[in-house]
């Protein structure tokens, strides 16, 4: 039986390459899609989390830190997505290396707060960390991609 998500690895990895070739093809759509998931985490850390910050375990302070972080992230994909004509691969390691750096300390802020992050909170940090290392897949794959062509 199939839910939401294949658990065959081999049918994942294929998928993941269809996609990739897509972005290939436009890769102005890969820093479009990586800009609304920064927008995405940047609205929901600053505005939501910082409001319920009690539920969520983390101070205002640290929560703030993550928003401006992925606020960097959001203008930068943005730019790359309305300034740049070509040479599209060095600028896709850049926020390739931006997202992970953002899981990092994420992952980082959890471990130092242990003692007071909620479950709730490790949740929606666990789910935010799982799809920034997907669009991570998705992008390097792509940049390989087009490294090919």
């Amino acid at each position: 039986m199939y839910f939401c998500c294949d658990p065959d690895i081999t049918k994942m990895k294929k998928k993941v390459n269809h996609v990739a070739m897509y972005f290939a093809g436009q890769p102005r759509s890969l820093f479009v899609v990586d800009a609304i998931g920064a927008l995405s985490t940047s609205l929901l850390v600053l505005l939501v989390l910082r409001t319920f910050n009690a539920y969520i375990g983390m101070t205002k302070p640290t929560l703030t830190l993550l928003g401006g972080l992925a606020l960097c992230l959001l203008a930068y994909s943005t730019l790359c997505a309305l300034l740049l004509r070509e040479r599209w691969i060095p600028f896709i390691y850049v926020i390739i290396t931006g997202n992970l750096t953002y899981c990092i300390i994420t992952i980082g802020v959890i471990l130092l707060n242990y003692e007071t992050v909620t479950t709730l909170g490790l949740l929606y940090f666990a789910l935010e960390i799982a799809l920034v290392f997907f669009l991570v897949s998705l992008e390097y794959v792509t940049a390989r991609k087009l490294k090919a062509t």
